[in-house]
């Protein structure tokens, strides 16, 4: 197994230190930069103002899987026997703790690039999209409610925009 762990160092009135762990089996061609995936993760977390915290801990880790993998995570945990691009395990529940670990994020390689492929995009800004579409599941926001749908929608809207992406969501634009 191929790990790499990425270091960031985030400025605002505080220096402090994140750390995203990103972990995959298999030599994916074409995936974005370390700086690209840590540049969305922090853009997330500063869209939503939250704070960062400094430890020697991963604050997320992002698990590249392929499709058979993703089907049985999916499978198990909402029991739907199927592929899915993204899932998100946050580590807590309520109010976000800056001090604790956010959670894993997961995502099918295969089945992201067939669906970029199908939507017209380059697979690296699909995958930063669904990195923080994963990491607002991790602090807390959802879509399954139109309101806080619409919410989740903008903030990926944004973020993209502000890293000089496409916006996910046309009729945002």
């Amino acid at each position: 197994m191929w790990c790499a762990t990425v270091w960031s160092q985030i400025l605002s009135a505080h220096t402090t230190t994140t750390m995203i762990e990103v972990v995959h089996d298999q030599a994916w061609t074409e995936l974005p930069s370390d700086a690209a995936i840590t540049q969305a993760i922090v853009a997330t977390l500063r869209a939503v103002e939250m704070p960062c915290r400094s430890s020697d801990q991963p604050e997320l880790c992002i698990l590249l899987a392929d499709n058979p993998a993703m089907q049985a995570l999916n499978s198990h945990w909402r029991e739907m026997d199927e592929v899915t691009d993204v899932l998100a395990f946050p580590m807590q529940e309520g109010r976000i703790d800056p001090t604790a670990g956010l959670g894993d994020i997961v995502v099918a390689i295969p089945f992201v690039k067939q669906e970029a492929e199908r939507l017209h995009l380059p697979f690296a800004d699909h995958l930063i999209h669904l990195l923080i579409h994963g990491t607002l599941h991790l602090l807390g926001f959802d879509h399954a409610e139109k309101n806080a749908g619409t919410t989740m929608r903008n903030h990926e809207c944004n973020i993209m925009k502000q890293l000089h992406l496409h916006c996910p969501w046309p009729e945002k634009a």
